[in-house]
């Protein structure tokens, strides 16, 4: 048994992504959006050799706030890190946009 959320930019799902998701909880997390966006969003879940998929539902992202990633597990805000740091921290901009 298993479920996943697909989400994309685009009402057609030419390219998307998706997110595994316990089939016993009732909400999850999804990262790297854009702000003021509109997703469409649907659940593919799968019992054996049958898959199903729910109708597609839009999700529109708020305008406000920085943009939190996540990067190989890691969640950051670089934008706001970095934002009027001097020249010399360069150097230590990668490390610590990766690394929180």
């Amino acid at each position: 048994e298993s479920l996943r959320v697909d989400y994309s930019e685009q009402s057609d799902f030419a390219t998307y992504q998706s997110e595994s998701v316990d089939p016993s909880e009732s909400s999850c997390s999804l990262w790297n959006l854009k702000k003021a966006s509109t997703y469409y969003v649907r659940l593919v879940g799968k019992v054996g050799e049958e898959e199903k998929t729910s109708e597609v539902a839009t999700l529109k992202t708020a305008s406000y706030g920085p943009r939190v990633m996540k990067i190989d597990g890691i969640h950051n805000v670089p934008n706001a890190f970095w934002k009027n740091r001097p020249r010399e921290d360069v150097s230590r901009r990668r490390l610590v946009a990766f690394h929180g």
